[in-house]
């Protein structure tokens, strides 16, 4: 006995067809036009998002959706190009990263060609009443989930307004 409906499992299973079909185009994309990949583009977005364009390590894993041990990696390739730097605070053991000057310069050129995918591959297929239909369905799934503290000063609806 199916633990899902078809209808459930045919819902489901578009949610990851989409996703495998959608996004190696997209990670192909934007390595080729800037050298990032989507796991870096996602770092220095979320620390875009942030006021101060930085945020402590374990809450950018959190809100990346990675392993901490996964966020340091990116970072550490971040660092070494010059894009996020790492601050700490005598006394305190959270790291915190930050979005560097030259950073935001290739974060502003990805999002160009990151966008640009995300509208030919995706958005485009919808209209404005599914995707109406669309964000509160998706804020209704995400409740289930821990909030981020590496929103934005607009939250996570800034990154769905932002189209990421």
């Amino acid at each position: 006995m199916p633990h899902l409906t078809r209808r459930e499992l045919l819902a489901w299973r578009g949610v990851l067809e989409v996703q495998t079909t959608i996004l190696p185009t997209l990670e192909r994309e934007l390595r080729e036009n800037t050298g990032l990949t989507l796991s870096e583009f996602d770092v220095l977005y979320q620390l875009w998002r942030t006021p101060e364009r930085q945020c402590r390590m374990v809450d950018l894993a959190r809100a990346v959706l990675v392993t901490p041990g996964g966020v340091t990696r990116i970072v550490t390739r971040l660092e070494e190009r010059g894009l996020v730097r790492r601050l700490t605070t005598a006394g305190r053991q959270a790291v915190t990263t930050q979005l560097t000057a030259q950073g935001q310069r290739e974060l502003d050129a990805a999002m160009d060609v990151h966008f640009q995918g995300v509208r030919r591959m995706f958005v485009q297929h919808l209209q404005r009443e599914d995707i109406d239909r669309m964000l509160p369905l998706w804020a209704h799934i995400r409740q289930s989930t821990p909030p981020s503290t590496c929103d934005g000063p607009g939250g996570p609806d800034t990154a769905t307004e932002a189209g990421a």
